[in-house]
């Protein structure tokens, strides 16, 4: 029980930060333009990026585990760029490359995926044998995550709750499982997700009551740490898969639709599926519900063992969620 208090510190720092900071946005500036947007026009503007509250207060973690300071490099870089890029625009394809670059730093500094299990084999694809194939794998995996987060980054505190979950996924991995629990040399990788999952879920009511928007800021600097911490707190790839079906899969189908029309996949338009819900069911909704179910494949994917069992599972609540729509878009 005692590890689940960093939880709770994270929360209540982001909270209390957020509130005090927040109003201090405006005055220096920090603010979206809703002009620029079709569907955001005719409101006022909102503090804006306030992902840079847990993106700051993420840096916390070093203290948890200095082991880890080096981490701190490519992290502030992740932030600097994020924050760049919400206030004057970066380009897309300058984006890319600082992603791969700090991608590969936490690769090269050890974030490296091993092994891929095998869903229908007792034994792991062990990629460490091929060392170029290990560092491309990961590299990608990292960079997957990070725009997967910023890709659903469309709803109201879409990134933030699935980041929050994500996390306290890989938290409850060292809590639960035995050879992580005994583990000594865990325990502070156990805290420091649970730490990530309080400070993502503390700016949560500023996005969900539109007091403020994460930005890129927020999504990108989650989504690194998310790709980062899969691979450093252990879990297995199907397991984070599990949990961040949702974005994971909205990217890679928005990335296709986007090539099938020959755009670049890149390019910013309303076809999300978050957006397709918003013709039927208010925003703050679907997040409740993408969150919901998010929350209920990390709970799948900790105490589900059985690649099968979880394989229906993901199946049977992908079911259940589409009928969830469909009652939210009736009682609208």
């Amino acid at each position: 029980m005692s590890s689940l208090w960093f939880l709770v510190v994270g929360f209540i720092i982001c909270s209390l930060s957020a509130h005090f900071l927040l109003p201090i946005f405006l005055c220096f500036g920090l603010r979206d333009y809703p002009e620029r947007y079709p569907h955001e026009r005719g409101r006022a503007p909102l503090p804006y990026p306030s992902g840079l509250i847990p993106a700051v207060l993420s840096f916390g973690i070093f203290i948890i585990a200095p082991s880890l300071w080096l981490l701190s490099v490519p992290l502030f870089i992740v932030i600097i760029v994020s924050l760049i890029d919400d206030i004057h625009r970066v380009s897309p394809l300058v984006r890319l490359g600082i992603q791969i670059f700090v991608a590969l730093m936490a690769v090269l500094l050890g974030a490296q995926i091993d092994f891929i299990g095998h869903p229908f084999q007792p034994t792991n694809i062990a990629l460490f044998h091929y060392p170029l194939l290990m560092h491309a794998v990961s590299v990608a995996w990292i960079i997957l995550i990070m725009n997967a987060l910023n890709f659903i980054d469309g709803s109201r505190g879409m990134s933030s709750n699935i980041s929050a979950v994500g996390f306290f996924t890989f938290g409850l991995l060292g809590l639960v499982r035995p050879e992580l629990l005994y583990d000594p040399n865990y325990t502070e990788i156990t805290h420091i997700n649970l730490y990530l999952s309080g400070v993502s879920l503390g700016i949560v009511p500023f996005v969900m009551r539109r007091k403020s928007i994460i930005g890129d800021t927020g999504s990108q600097v989650l989504g690194y740490l998310l790709g980062v911490m899969s691979i450093i707190a252990g879990a297995k790839i199907a397991t984070t898969i599990i949990v961040l079906s949702l974005p994971i899969v909205d990217a890679g189908v928005v990335i296709l639709r986007r090539i099938l029309h020959k755009k670049a996949p890149w390019k910013w338009d309303l076809t999300h599926i978050h957006h397709n819900l918003e013709q039927f069911v208010p925003p703050e909704k679907i997040s409740l519900l993408f969150t919901i179910v998010s929350l209920i494949m990390g709970l799948v994917a900790v105490f589900v063992v059985s690649p099968v069992v979880q394989l229906v599972t993901l199946i049977m609540i992908l079911m259940v969620t589409g009928g969830g729509v469909i009652w939210l878009g009736l009682r609208k």
